[in-house]
């Protein structure tokens, strides 16, 4: 008999902050990173930092970053939910028609103290073994919140998770596991339609899920220096959003804070910080990177960097028209950005390519602490709709005499982790959600472990993709007989989707 563990296992948490804030602090690579589950991540109040490579190193590229997301009402009033360094609008959980409903126990029990942290290896394990006698599901995949509940208003499906019945609703017990991305995982769950809203802005409706993972690869140190991060954001009310724009809050605070010079890389979709000269110093008792510091960034996956705006003074961000402006690439007054031709863009400094570029050295600013925010391209956002953004957290050290030395080495490394990402073929995690929508097929596979090839039993025609545990699609093809050759495949665990006309059915095997 299996065994389900009643009780959540939370592991490496720190100290909360922010409004009902849980932080987690974790590490898979090279790579030390915290996540809070209110909309703020790369920040730990008890450290000089949220962001350490390497990751048992003591300096910190990133102090916070926190996500922000506006748009227009049919009136044209503004609304949407930020969170910044301290403060946040979003809350931990699912969104509720309801507000009442936030005061459930039961709500309150399973995500104000909730961050999903979990491994490839766990998930793994649990293919193996769900079915063997006196098997114990651990809490990390009982506890995945795969479904909410309907009851109290929660939508029936959440985070991601290979549903073998297709019935929707995740069953750990018999064989279905969360679907996550890399070697390890933590997953969150935001809304902004509990309590008041600090920054003043009204109430947009979201449900915001982030999923940040990180790969374990000793033969690829860049990839092992980077953090990805999904972010899906649903719009659970009943207005449509018009000129909807999502992006972040960036404290960047590249070891000592006091000496950063910011810039932008828009053909690289990359907003970045680096050093304002060759040596980073010690600061209120606390080491800097020293002589030949790193530089490090936020890289845009998607190709949508629509802006990013350099932030003078975060504090003076008060009212919803200077949320709107800087997230729709403008300065917070609501005029334009000019570069140093007098041209409108919304870009800050935005060419390191020469001596005449656009950038803080050639201007000769003083170095100091730098904050801003970068926007994704607008869009018009209806109800029930979905969108998804996807970026990554690079870092990169060139230990030459050369004050951009560390920056040219970081737009290489934007090039290889974008390289990555594209060959990864990954897609919204809702499309995970939609596949659990379609009709049933009833299929069989055998033999399961296999070595050669698979026999497909339950149909006469259709297509089939086989994808690994991060759904990356490894084969595919049109299945004109029953069976599919598997021979190229790397021992390991798999899962077979088959798909003929508006059915569909999902099989998971093992190649040995």
């Amino acid at each position: 008999m299996k065994t389900i563990i009643t009780s959540i296992l939370i592991l490496g948490m720190s100290g909360a902050f922010g409004q009902g804030a849980l932080t987690l602090t974790t590490s898979n690579s090279n790579a030390r990173f915290s996540v809070s589950n209110n909309g703020m991540f790369f920040s730990n109040p008890s450290t000089t930092g949220g962001y350490f490579v390497p990751k048992d190193s003591l300096v910190s590229s990133i102090y916070s970053t926190a996500f922000m997301a506006v748009g227009r009402d049919i009136n044209g009033g503004i609304k949407g939910a930020v969170a910044k360094i301290m403060n946040s609008d979003f809350t931990p959980g699912p969104y509720l028609p309801n507000q009442a409903n936030y005061s459930s126990q039961s709500y309150i029990n399973k995500y104000q103290f909730s961050l999903w942290d979990i491994t490839k290896a766990q998930i793994d394990h649990h293919i193996a073994h769900w079915a063997d006698q006196g098997y114990v599901v651990p809490g990390i995949i009982n506890f995945w919140p795969g479904n909410g509940d309907t009851g109290n208003g929660e939508s029936l499906l959440l985070a991601p998770f290979h549903d073998s019945d297709g019935d929707q609703v995740y069953e750990p017990e018999y064989g279905e596991y969360p679907i996550i991305r890399g070697d390890k995982a933590v997953y969150t769950i935001i809304n902004d339609g509990n309590g008041v809203h600090s920054s003043g802005l009204d109430r947009a409706q979201l449900e915001v899920h982030m999923m940040f993972y990180q790969y374990d690869d000793s033969t690829d140190g860049a990839l092992t220096n980077t953090v990805f991060f999904q972010t899906t954001v649903f719009n659970r009310g009943t207005q449509s959003l018009t000129d909807f724009h999502a992006g972040h809050f960036i404290d960047f605070d590249l070891g000592n804070p006091h000496d950063d010079y910011i810039g932008t890389e828009p053909g690289r979709n990359l907003a970045y910080i680096y050093n304002g000269d060759l040596n980073d110093e010690f600061f209120s008792g606390n080491p800097g990177y020293g002589e030949m510091p790193p530089a490090a960034g936020i890289l845009n996956l998607d190709g949508s960097l629509y802006s990013h705006i350099l932030i003078s003074d975060p504090s003076g961000l008060n009212t919803a028209s200077e949320y709107y402006n800087v997230l729709s690439g403008l300065l917070p007054d609501g005029s334009q950005l000019l570069d140093a031709n007098n041209q409108p863009t919304t870009y800050i400094y935005n060419d390191l390519d020469s001596l005449t570029g656009w950038h803080e050295y050639m201007l000769g600013n003083p170095s100091g602490d730098r904050r801003s925010v970068s926007g994704h391209d607008p869009v018009n956002f209806g109800p029930g709709e979905v969108l998804c953004y996807n970026n990554a957290a690079i870092f990169a050290r060139k230990f030459e005499l050369n004050l951009t030395a560390s920056v040219d080495s970081l737009f290489l490394v934007a090039n290889h982790i974008q390289d990555f990402y594209n060959n990864q073929n990954f897609y919204c995690e809702t499309q995970h959600l939609g596949l659990q929508e379609e009709q049933q097929l009833s299929i069989s596979i055998y033999p399961n472990p296999a070595k050669d090839q698979i026999r497909v039993d339950g149909l006469t025609f259709g297509t089939y993709r086989i994808v690994n545990l991060e759904g990356k699609e490894l084969l595919a093809g049109t299945l004109e007989n029953p069976f599919i050759q598997i021979d190229l495949l790397k021992n390991g665990f798999y899962i077979l989707e088959i798909t003929s006309g508006r059915k569909y059915d999902r099989k998971s095997f093992v190649k040995e």
